[in-house]
């Protein structure tokens, strides 16, 4: 098996507070945010894969909320089920934002100084 090549160019930092992503308009797919960077977030979530790209992404937490931001799916696979929950996939979906208003960009750092582990530099 070939080695794998980490294309990311902002760093990754593992979310250690509980905060949500949700697909829209319609609220489709909610999941558990696992980790994010200035260019995007992976989450779990339970169900089947969608197709459907044009979406807009709201992450949500106790004390945040940042609305419909532009993104692009880059992966979405089924995990590993370490509990019995049937024939119910959980899967993990990995997007990469779109082009951000400063509004977003400034609420995204935001989140990850206070969900997460690390330190952000500016925009």
């Amino acid at each position: 098996m070939g080695q794998l090549v980490e294309r990311r160019k902002d760093k990754r930092f593992q979310v250690t507070r509980s905060a949500h992503a949700v697909l829209g308009p319609h609220f489709r797919k909610p999941g558990q945010i696992t980790d994010i960077s200035r260019g995007g977030l992976a989450f779990r979530y339970i169900g089947c894969q969608d197709s459907a790209e044009s979406w807009e992404l709201d992450v949500l937490s106790a004390r945040f909320c940042s609305l419909k931001l532009p993104f692009k799916t880059i992966c979405d696979f089924e995990i590993a089920n370490k509990f019995v929950l049937g024939s119910i996939p959980i899967r993990r979906r990995g997007v990469r934002f779109g082009d951000l208003t400063d509004d977003q960009k400034s609420k995204l750092s935001r989140f990850i100084q206070n969900y997460t582990s690390g330190d952000t530099d500016a925009w």
